[in-house]
Parts: structure tokens; sequence; C-alpha cells
């Protein structure tokens, strides 16, 4: 995290080191992001864990090194919680997923406050797996809410007027 000392911005940087197929060590610059303030914990776990689910990543993580910045002793136990039950929950959903035939490889996203776009993933990749989650309401004690009919129709209204913004985005930005 790098702070301009004058305008109280926050940058981060995250970078992929990843071992290729002909077992050549890459690294490669997966963003370089804007931080909102405040730059707490929370914030910064969040920011990395947008990234890391955009980029669809935060399953195959096996390290994660940070800089010295006072947030990150507070940020790294949050991220190894999100990481955590991030893939204990997708294991059991997409397992679910084959169960009832449902053919879709895309992984739910969380909605991450930093990005507006996010909440466009969110809410498309829900809506594919509408069904499995009224099932895994029935059989799973560890998924406690569903939602109503009323909020698909919701979601499927404001996914279509989010998509235009998400196609924009992805133009000028690379998403």
């Amino acid at each position: 995290m790098w702070t301009a000392s004058n305008q109280k911005k926050g940058y981060m940087v995250v970078t992929a080191h990843y071992i290729d197929d002909s077992w050549i060590l890459q690294s490669k610059i997966l963003r370089f992001m804007y931080v909102p303030c405040p730059h707490n914990a929370e914030t910064v776990s969040d920011a990395l864990m947008g990234c890391l689910m955009d980029w669809n990543v935060d399953h195959k993580l096996s390290t994660l090194t940070v800089d010295n910045c006072i947030a990150n002793d507070v940020a790294i136990p949050i991220m190894k919680d999100k990481l955590f039950s991030s893939g204990l929950m997708n294991e059991k959903f997409m397992e679910t997923a084959r169960q009832l035939h449902i053919q879709s490889t895309k992984v739910l996203a969380l909605d991450m406050p930093v990005r507006w776009n996010s909440t466009n993933v969110m809410l498309s990749t829900a809506l594919i797996y509408k069904s499995i989650f009224a099932h895994l309401k029935q059989h799973e004690s560890g998924y406690k809410t569903l939602p109503l009919e009323d909020d698909w129709v919701k979601a499927r209204d404001l996914c279509d007027k989010l998509f235009l913004f998400y196609q924009v985005t992805e133009i000028f930005f690379w998403v």
C-alpha cells in the first residue's frame, strides 16, 4: 500500500508469481488500484480479495506477501478467514451444481464496495445458480437465508440495467 502524503489517497499493486506449464517463473501485475480511505485492515482486505476473486485466483493462492503497512497485520487474518470460508462454500456449492446438472463454470463472486461493476458480476452469476440456493437451503444447515422470488426479479432487472455500464468498464479499463 502506497499513500500519497499530500492527498491521503492510497494505491495498491497486486502481483502474481507463478510457475507456468514449462516450469518458468512468471510475474504479472494483476492490478494497480486505488484504495479508498480509511486505509484500515477491512478496506485493504476487501480490495485485495476483490482483485483475487476478479482474477479467479482466490482458490489457487498458496502464499500472500505484503509490505509493512500497519493495517496488514490485521488484514492478513481477515484474508485467511475470507479465503478459507470462500473455498469451503464454493466446494459445496459447485458439488451441488454438478448434482443438479447445472452447466456453468462461473464462480460465485462477492460484491466489493470499491468496484461498482462487481455488483453486476455477483448478481448475474447468482441468477445462473438460482436453483442451487433453494436446494442448499433445504439440505445444508450452513445456508440459512434464501432470496425471495421478488429479490430474484429485482436482481434480473438490475443486471439488465448494469450490463451496459459493465461492458463500457471492460472496454476502458480492461477488467
